[in-house]
């Protein structure tokens, strides 16, 4: 058996929930363990990395906090560029949420299989995807051929 590369995206609410949240450590912690896997990468937008930084920057979050988490998310994520293309793609789906829709096409562009979204609902009628909150993250299986 061949082992299957497994991407994993992980939406903002995500990032937001772990700095907000305590025990959304334990599911961050889960997913850099398993992102130390040969066959297992997490993806995260640069353009939630920014949406990270401008939500704690209008509340006035400590900085040093906030760099201190773009920092851990940049040692444990790929970080996806935010291109036009992923912009003109979205405009063209029928699903409503402009945000997500760009999410989702550039979790594809790098054949994403899971993403780890506190919305859930929010992804439910896309194709090729696996929404999960990340209270799912442990049953995650790494997959072979």
């Amino acid at each position: 058996m061949k082992d299957v590369q497994t991407n994993i995206y992980i939406d903002s609410n995500v990032l937001i929930d772990y700095f907000d949240a305590p025990q959304f450590g334990t599911y961050m912690k889960f997913l850099y363990d398993i992102s130390n896997e040969k066959y297992t990468n997490l993806y995260v937008s640069a353009l939630s990395i920014a949406q990270f930084v401008a939500k704690y920057q209008k509340r006035k979050a400590n900085t040093e906090r906030v760099k201190k988490f773009v920092n851990e998310f940049l040692t444990k994520m790929y970080v996806v560029p935010f291109e036009e293309s992923a912009i003109s793609q979205s405009m063209q789906m029928q699903n409503t949420d402009l945000e997500d829709n760009m999410q989702y096409v550039q979790g594809i562009k790098y054949k994403c299989k899971y993403f780890v979204t506190s919305n859930i609902s929010h992804y439910k009628d896309y194709l090729n995807i696996i929404p999960i909150k990340p209270s799912q993250v442990f049953s995650i299986k790494h997959e072979k051929k």
